[in-house]
């Protein structure tokens, strides 16, 4: 059973909402960006006020993932549309990380196509961008103000976009440059950039395995790769997995960290698949990880205490009663020793469930989930 058949299983890939109709090779500028200031009351129908420790930005919908443009103040937040009743506009989201406004992004009018035909020789023609749905996303400086932006997209093709981005304007500036696609029939769930320009990517399921081999803590995936110019992507030997999530790379490009999931640890790998070291989580599924300002890794994601909740029919149950509202769990690790630190850990709230990433940035994280309308953040001691 492939990975999309399995996210169809568990409620991961539902309908979405059109967005802005473009003509087939439009090759424009893209729009400026729309400020959203946050409401009161949510499609979910439920308010935006505080609960506990935790404030929210609301009302751009199951952002599962996050990331900063290298060198600026802005986060950029994925958008994979429609879930659990929440309706959400595809595509990528910009955070101030000053002052929480957000802003619609890509798309936000016709998309700027610039093709690599030399980097990305497997993909000529962008995403459609009324169904460009965002999942894994990741970025790195490429120069003096630019960055090269990576999205894992699962709508009208199964493919990770590639963007490069002008970080020097007021607002950042996208233009798409290719994409990679994996080799059928894997879909990719996490993705990360060395500095020479290898991409990495997770596949969470692999074929011939499924969602209760995860559960069950089995080898299920594995990390692939494309070097610059390569139209197909192969194995990382020695990466195999249960549950493959997030991943990440060392400044230095030599080390490769991902988030197994239903192992609930995290693994280091050289950039040839040998394991060198394996951080031990705490009983919660680990989805992203992220590096924060003090270096350290920082992996998010939904306790397991409840054991109905472990049941894959029941992890996006719409019922806002469900016991399988999930609280989250965050934590460290220390890339030199691997020991792992609590840094926070809530109980199940309605408004705030089913969490996938926490990105720490001057004392403040921002949480992000896919099944609610709305990021989390607080400020941390």
């Amino acid at each position: 059973m492939t990975y999309r058949s399995e996210l169809k299983r568990i409620g991961q890939l539902l309908s979405m909402a059109a967005l802005l109709a473009v003509p087939a090779g439009a090759q424009q500028a893209a729009g400026t960006a729309t400020t959203v200031k946050r409401p009161q009351v949510q499609s979910s129908g439920m308010a935006c006020d505080p609960v506990g420790t935790l404030s929210f930005l609301c009302g751009m919908g199951n952002a599962e993932d996050l990331v900063t443009l290298p060198g600026t103040r802005w986060i950029v937040a994925g958008g994979i549309g429609d879930r659990r009743g929440v309706p959400a506009r595809p595509g990528l989201r910009l955070i101030d990380s000053k002052t929480l406004d957000w802003h619609h992004w890509i798309p936000e009018g016709p998309m700027a196509v610039a093709h690599d035909a030399t980097a990305f020789p497997g993909c000529a023609t962008p995403p459609d961008v009324k169904k460009f749905m965002a999942h894994g996303i990741a970025a790195r400086a490429t120069g003096p103000q630019r960055a090269r932006l990576y999205a894992i997209n699962h709508a009208d093709r199964e493919s990770i976009e590639v963007f490069d981005v002008d970080t020097g304007a007021d607002m950042p500036r996208a233009t798409w440059v290719g994409c990679l696609m994996p080799k059928a029939p894997l879909n990719t769930n996490s993705v990360t950039a060395a500095p020479d320009g290898t991409v990495y990517a997770t596949v969470f399921i692999g074929p011939g395995h499924n969602i209760d081999e995860v559960f069950a803590g089995k080898p299920t995936g594995e990390v692939i790769t494309w070097r610059p110019g390569q139209a197909e992507s192969v194995s990382v030997p020695g990466t195999s997995l249960s549950g493959p999530n997030g991943i990440e790379i060392s400044p230095d490009g030599n080390l490769i960290y991902v988030a197994a999931f239903g192992s609930k640890q995290v693994h280091v790998f050289d950039r040839k698949g040998k394991n060198r070291g394996i951080a031990q989580l705490g009983n919660y599924w680990p989805d992203n990880i992220r590096w924060d300002d003090q270096g350290r890794l920082v992996a998010a994601g939904m306790n397991n205490n409840d054991a109905k909740c472990v049941e894959p029919a029941r992890l996006e149950d719409a019922d806002p009663k469900s016991a399988c509202y999930k609280e989250y769990v965050v934590e460290a690790v220390d890339p030199a020793t691997l020991k792992v630190t609590p840094i926070d850990k809530a109980p199940t709230t309605l408004t705030f469930s089913h969490a996938t990433v926490a990105l720490i940035r001057d004392k403040v994280m921002l949480m992000g989930t896919v099944g609610a309308d709305r990021l989390a953040y607080r400020k941390l001691d």
